[in-house]
């Protein structure tokens, strides 16, 4: 489990290569997170990504993300490719997946775009969450 006691310990997480799980030898190459990711209601301030691969997790797989808050001054973007994928909690997702208490409300701009997960291949449950933030999606 990974569990953000403070503002100081999301800054470090965030401040490593985002996506998580990304292998830094390779922007497709990635291993999923699996256990759960506690964030005790912490906010998510002031992240912006433009890159062709988008999102806080780059895979989720049989994994928990709770109690978390994407700030309105946050901003996932792809680089304008039909690829790109941009989802602000995780690009994919596998197994059985629970999103609880987490809110979204960052800019998003993209072609394949989710406040939470864009590609899914198994079962998501999302609780207790909300996206209000703001889609601008590319043609």
């Amino acid at each position: 489990m990974i569990s953000a006691l403070s503002s100081d310990d999301l800054k470090g997480i965030i401040a490593q290569r985002l996506p998580l799980g990304v292998d830094k030898s390779s922007s497709t190459s990635y291993t999923p997170f699996s256990g759960v990711f506690e964030g005790h209601g912490h906010v998510v301030k002031n992240l912006v990504m433009n890159k062709d691969r988008s999102g806080f997790f780059f895979g989720l797989n049989g994994a928990t993300v709770k109690n978390l808050v994407f700030h309105s001054t946050c901003k996932f973007s792809g680089v304008t490719n039909y690829d790109d994928l941009v989802g602000v909690v995780a690009l994919n997702a596998k197994g059985t997946v629970i999103i609880d208490n987490v809110t979204v409300s960052a800019e998003i701009e993209g072609y394949q775009a989710s406040g939470f997960v864009t590609e899914a291949q198994d079962s998501i449950t999302i609780t207790n969450s909300k996206f209000d933030g703001h889609f601008h999606l590319q043609d």
